[in-house]
């Protein structure tokens, strides 16, 4: 019978590049420091949010407080081998008695500055407060069971960071990006066949919503993930198989494009776009949030299985019969976090724009607004 160490010996050579370590080191974070905004602490306070996560969550920040203590052996995974734009790191706690369990966490800035990709529809450091906003309503909207799990905390980063705050996101462990059911990927649709559900397509409306209510752009196939049928959440049969990720750069409310398009596709045919047809970037409307891209990939798959796509009409009643149960808590939730924005104007500016999509959502469940409707994306008031 294999040791404890044998079977972690085994299980370090299988994860290439991750290291064994004992606990964190300010070392790990040298990445996410050059990330770093230094005057990310005059717009947002990061205290009140160090126990703002939804309390069954509680075991996971106990079992990733517990990676911190130097005598806990993790698993590092370097900033640099990880994908996306965000400076991250990963570490992996192995079960004792069982190392080819690990519980992964993925760590990174709270006070993170705008990358230059991202300036045309970002202005305001606030991710480490939209991360964990962001999860605050979701929760309050009753699809805290999508979102993932995420609670701040601080870490030794180093000289000058010796107390700096990241988000700290427990990832899933079976979760897969959508892309493993696209038939490049999965060219027999096996895996379609496997783990698609109607359940997906059927979150979709209220996801978008809540993607509406706060200006999330970047709902593409690789942060709505999706896990496999039959895995279980500590036992229990989990109540979606959807996983939204990734909601750092929510609340901006600059744009409601990421970045203006070049091009159209006419029955299969690019070409460029004409100055007319381009979309005005401070309209906004609630449509292409429901239909994001990572809409568009699920209700693909879903119709290439035999699944009826929803027509416009079922996209509003579900969103109409959801919406007027939950409104109440999410606003009281966005209110509870609001006062983390320690700018004036930055506050006030992420509050009337929320607060008037609040609004669209309660006329839309009236009969009063349509998927269509347009809204305009209150521009930031300078000095």
């Amino acid at each position: 019978m294999q040791t404890f160490y044998e079977e972690m010996r085994k299980f370090a050579k299988r994860l290439e590049g991750e290291p064994l370590a004992k606990a964190t080191d300010s070392r790990d974070f040298r990445g996410i420091v050059k990330a770093l905004d230094p005057l990310g602490d005059r717009t947002v306070d990061h205290v009140p949010h160090m126990t703002a996560h939804p309390p069954e969550h509680q075991p996971l920040v106990d079992k990733y407080a517990s990676i911190i203590h130097p005598t806990t052996p993790v698993f590092k995974r370097h900033s640099a081998q990880l994908e996306g734009v965000t400076k991250k790191i990963v570490y992996a706690l192995p079960e004792q008695g069982n190392p080819s369990h690990t519980d992964k966490f993925l760590v990174k800035p709270y006070h993170e500055r705008i990358t230059r990709m991202a300036r045309p529809w970002m202005q305001h450091t606030i991710q480490g407060w939209s991360e964990m906003t962001n999860q605050g309503i979701w929760h309050a909207a009753g699809l805290g069971h999508i979102h993932q799990p995420a609670h701040t905390t601080v870490h030794n980063m180093g000289l000058g960071h010796e107390q700096e705050p990241a988000i700290v996101i427990a990832m899933h462990p079976k979760a897969k990006m959508l892309t493993a059911m696209h038939p490049q990927s999965d060219p027999y649709g096996d895996e379609a066949e496997a783990n698609w559900q109607p359940s997906m397509i059927e979150d979709l409306p209220m996801i978008g919503a809540m993607d509406f209510l706060t200006n999330n752009l970047d709902r593409h196939e690789h942060n709505l993930m999706y896990a496999p049928k039959g895995h279980t959440d500590a036992g229990v049969e989990p109540r979606s198989h959807l996983v939204a990720i990734d909601h750092g750069r929510n609340f901006q409310y600059k744009s409601s494009v990421k970045g203006m398009p070049k091009f159209v596709v006419e029955n299969g045919v690019k070409r460029p776009i004409e100055p007319h047809e381009m979309p005005d970037p401070t309209k906004d409307d609630l449509r292409k949030y429901v239909v994001s891209r990572a809409g568009k990939f699920l209700m693909q798959v879903g119709k290439s299985l035999g699944y009826k796509v929803p027509l416009k009409r079922d996209i509003i009643d579900s969103i109409s019969q959801w919406w007027p149960n939950v409104s109440h808590d999410v606003v009281n939730e966005f209110w509870q976090h609001l006062n983390a924005i320690k700018n004036d104007r930055v506050r006030a500016h992420v509050k009337r724009n929320f607060m008037e999509r609040v609004e669209l959502l309660n006329k839309l469940s009236n009969g009063q607004a349509d998927l269509s409707t347009k809204i305009p994306i209150h521009q930031f008031e300078e000095k």
